[in-house]
């Protein structure tokens, strides 16, 4: 089967064409882990051809487990041809901490900080990226601290998973942002992810991994603090928790593969959102 590819300076030239596509969005869809879950594929493409709004845009909060390898090269193939059967044109992915970063780094737009293309409609979105999708100034960050055990370098965990505090200051330094989009939990989010948060030890998670994770999660609220949007959601934590009413904070987090919650559509015009 062909492997895609596209040159650099097409990867460039696409990449000033997504920019321009963004800024005429109204609605967009915001999905949760895929964890390469080619049946769970399905189940979020069908929803998304059944809502009654046109969708052309999915933001994907990471975790989709970009690889090198076959699997996730066949993986990607199956995006491109549900988004081929349900006028998808962009699947802009925030990347998460069991996507592999030394593929990403092979990709000299990744090395560069520039939206990197993987497939015919899957794109990566650098650490603190900022587009204008319709009216609103919307920032992406990816990373996140793994809070597993067994964990192995290069296979199913890499170093490099939290950026280097100089990219969170950078990011934190970018003014007032619409909206947030984060791998990792934002402090201060609903009360279901403070829990799950605070039940680590007690799950057996290493008291080493629990400090990365504190850290990780200290980092992105202070891009949060600092960009103060207006709603923000992330991934990672395989659980969907919306806020409380009188919440000050308006973050979602989205569950993983084979859960409810897992997507769901975000209005430009007016920032409701609402389950798929």
């Amino acid at each position: 089967m062909k492997v895609w590819s596209r040159s650099p300076q097409r990867i460039a030239d696409e990449a000033v064409l997504l920019r321009a596509a963004m800024r005429s969005e109204e609605q967009i869809v915001v999905a949760g882990d895929w964890h390469s879950d080619p049946i769970w594929l399905m189940n979020v493409f069908s929803r998304i051809r059944d809502w009654p709004a046109p969708i052309t845009t999915i933001v994907q909060l990471g975790d989709l487990e970009i690889r090198d390898e076959k699997a996730g090269k066949d993986f990607l193939r199956r995006v491109d041809e549900r988004c081929r059967g349900a006028g998808i044109k962009y699947v802009l992915v925030v990347p998460g901490n069991h996507d592999n970063l030394d593929a990403l780094a092979n990709r000299p737009e990744w090395r560069q900080r520039k939206l990197t293309q993987l497939s015919a409609f899957v794109w990566v979105v650098p650490y603190g990226e900022i587009l204008d999708i319709g009216s609103r100034r919307v920032m992406f960050f990816g990373g996140a601290a793994s809070v597993h055990k067994n964990l192995v370098a290069g296979k199913n965990w890499w170093p490099q998973e939290v950026p280097d505090e100089a990219v969170y200051k950078e990011a934190a330094a970018a003014g007032k942002v619409d909206v947030l989009f984060t791998h990792e939990a934002i402090n201060g989010g609903p009360e279901a992810i403070q829990g799950i948060i605070d039940s680590s030890a007690s799950r057996g998670i290493p008291a080493d991994r629990r400090t990365a994770s504190r850290r990780s999660r200290d980092l992105i609220t202070h891009v949060y603090d600092a960009v103060d949007p207006e709603i923000a959601f992330h991934g990672h934590m395989h659980w969907y928790a919306e806020p409380a009413r009188d919440a000050t904070r308006r973050i979602f987090a989205l569950s993983t593969n084979q859960r409810l919650g897992n997507l769901g559509s975000l209005s430009l015009t007016d920032l409701s959102f609402t389950r798929i």
